[in-house]
């Protein structure tokens, strides 16, 4: 599982940033400022300061704090439009001019209109409109206002919606600055289109920086598939030619001490010893003074195991020689492996063959495609290009430390069918 850390962190910052200023939505940013009659640029203003000395920052309104919208059937801004905010009055019937702006800046102005009942609201923009306004943001009771279908193209201003709260707040402010007396105080706004709020040549930069983290991450993640697909099908061909290797190179079996216990036992006597000679002289050579194994006599009284041969020897010895050294008499070689056992170990070691046949299958093909020049996918010269290919390497060794040791898959040795016949 791939670790997630600082450094793969901040690629997607950088993109959950750029979605966010890609996909925001309009915004009309509030502050307040002082102007003059000599003032003719309002970019030119002195800001509001806080009480610690600073310029103050001011608002932003979004969907999310003040239910931001654009009006249905209005132009989104095409820039930042920003003008000196001011109450109209009644836009229904007679539209007040403001008293305290500068005549420099009465083309710079955005009319805060509160929803009348008397008309509709595009009638009121539309009002508002023709007195010179660059903009408009109306608020009401949430209301969808209606209004006939022919009035709506004449609007060519932008207009934002905001809810009743943040309007009023934006009302009184209004009106608290135009009552008093020699103020110079006035409510700038800014409304910011729905891409951002940033000029054209930020956004062209963010557009391009996601456009390449999002290369980046989808190609990371084309070349993690891949790796990985390669360090699963090199793990599997290991534990496949380690089980190949394992089996097909076992040329001795032992038995399990389940088995021993059906090998019937006998209690050795030098009488019976003598008895068994004279009474079937083809047994002589079966039971004999000397336990073969160890080379000790056999002495009255001892357990002695008998093996399918009918050799017999100390109990113990034969029991461990059994289960550690093989599986066959250490006179006559004969196995004494049960039939059932020895045919279920037949099929196990004629699977293990089988396994090996497909790796030698699978190598002879990888070595038949290199020597005759066979031609690789495009995604492969391309992870040959960064180094992640396989193409320097060799197929039938490869090579992976592991804390200080090294697995190898190497090319198993030709095994022939007749291998079996040595051990059955």
């Amino acid at each position: 599982m791939t670790r997630f850390t600082p450094a793969k962190f901040f690629p997607f910052l950088l993109l959950f940033i750029f979605c966010a200023t890609v996909l925001a939505g309009p915004t009309l940013h509030e502050d307040t400022i002082y102007v003059s009659d000599a003032t003719s640029d309002l970019n030119s203003a002195d800001v509001e300061k806080t009480a610690d000395g600073k310029p103050s920052e001011g608002v932003d309104y979004t969907e999310d704090n003040a239910n931001l919208q654009q009006l249905v059937d209005t132009p989104e801004p095409s820039a930042n439009v920003k003008g000196l905010l001011y109450n109209p009055g009644d836009a229904c019937t007679m539209i007040t001019s403001p008293t305290n702006i500068p005549k420099s800046l009465m083309n710079q102005r955005i009319a805060l209109i509160k929803q009348n009942s008397s008309c509709s609201i595009y009638d009121q923009i539309n009002a508002v409109q023709n007195d010179g306004v660059i903009g408009a943001v109306y608020y009401g009771d949430g209301t969808t206002p209606t209004t006939p279908t022919s009035s709506k193209p004449s609007i060519k201003i932008p207009v934002f919606k905001i809810n009743k709260e943040k309007g009023d707040n934006l009302m009184n402010k209004l009106n608290e600055f135009a009552a008093t007396e020699g103020s110079t105080k006035m409510v700038r706004v800014i409304m910011l289109p729905s891409s951002g709020s940033f000029g054209g040549g930020w956004q062209i930069a963010i557009i391009v920086i996601g456009a390449i983290l999002a290369a980046s991450f989808l190609v990371s993640v084309l070349i993690h598939c891949r790796l990985y697909q390669l360090r699963r099908r090199e793990r599997n061909l290991m534990i496949a030619q380690h089980e190949a290797n394992v089996n097909s190179k076992l040329k001795v079996f032992t038995l399990e001490k389940s088995v021993l216990k059906t090998f019937p036992t006998k209690v050795y006597s030098k009488q019976l010893d003598r008895s068994v000679a004279t009474s079937d002289s083809s047994k002589s050579a079966t039971i004999s003074e000397v336990c073969s194994i160890c080379l000790e006599e056999l002495v009255d009284g001892e357990t002695l195991r008998e093996l399918p041969c009918s050799h017999l020897y100390h109990m113990e010895c034969v029991d461990k020689w059994l289960t550690t050294k093989s599986s066959h008499c250490p006179l006559c070689k004969q196995d004494a492996t049960p039939p059932e056992i020895a045919e279920k170990r037949e099929k196990k070691y004629a699977h293990a063959i089988q396994v090996q046949d497909r790796l030698n299958n699978i190598y002879d093909t990888s070595n038949e495609a290199r020597n005759t020049g066979g031609s690789s996918s495009t995604f492969s010269r391309i992870l040959d290009m960064f180094g992640y290919g396989g193409s320097g390497r060799e197929s039938q060794s490869r090579v992976r430390p592991t804390g200080g040791n090294l697995f190898a898959i190497q090319e198993l040795p030709p095994v022939h069918h007749d291998n079996l016949n040595r051990i059955v």
